[in-house]
């Protein structure tokens, strides 16, 4: 079975499914598809919390380094990827990644900083050491900024991380 990437809202011809249905087929609590088949892949759904810049919630196959950042012309938000039309994100954000048994979240020089369960990675504009994370935790990406009136001009994304393994099991507790 493949899992196709492309933009939400554009319908397979071969399926009449979209990347959306696509990329919800491969990260049922089985994971497996409706023919059985087993990804084998690490997934991660990233779900916005209320105090986050609104976007929907993502489904992002691990099996290769992700990368989370601002939209720019060539690089698009889409239900599988971690690009956001969000002003406080640097374009190369940060990575997020499974290896050896774990997930990992790493800023990559952000400016406006990478955050787990409301803890900074590292110091504006230097690059994080690799942290690991887990099923239930909180990442921030980017800062609100708020203008003399305490009023948000641009908010960041926070969202609920939910992690699956390759097998299709859950992740954490």
């Amino acid at each position: 079975m493949v899992v196709y990437r492309k933009e939400p809202n554009n319908l397979d011809p071969l399926t009449g499914t979209t990347a959306a249905q696509s990329v919800e087929e491969a990260t049922n609590d089985a994971g497996k598809s409706a023919n059985s088949v087993s990804y084998m892949v690490p997934r991660a759904i990233l779900t916005s919390r209320p105090n986050s810049h609104p976007f929907q919630e993502r489904h992002l196959l691990l099996d290769q380094p992700i990368k989370v950042g601002r939209s720019v012309a060539r690089c698009r938000p889409a239900l599988c990827n971690a690009i956001f039309d969000c002003k406080v994100l640097s374009r190369n954000h940060a990575l997020l990644w499974y290896e050896d048994g774990k997930f990992y979240l790493q800023d990559t020089k952000s400016s406006n900083g990478t955050f787990v369960n409301n803890q900074r990675l590292s110091k504006s504009s230097e690059e994080s050491l690799p942290r690991e994370v887990c099923s239930g935790d909180i990442v921030q990406f980017g800062v609100d900024v708020v203008e003399n009136s305490r009023k948000v001009v641009h908010g960041c994304i926070v969202a609920t991380l939910k992690l699956y393994l390759p097998d299709g099991k859950k992740q954490g507790p």
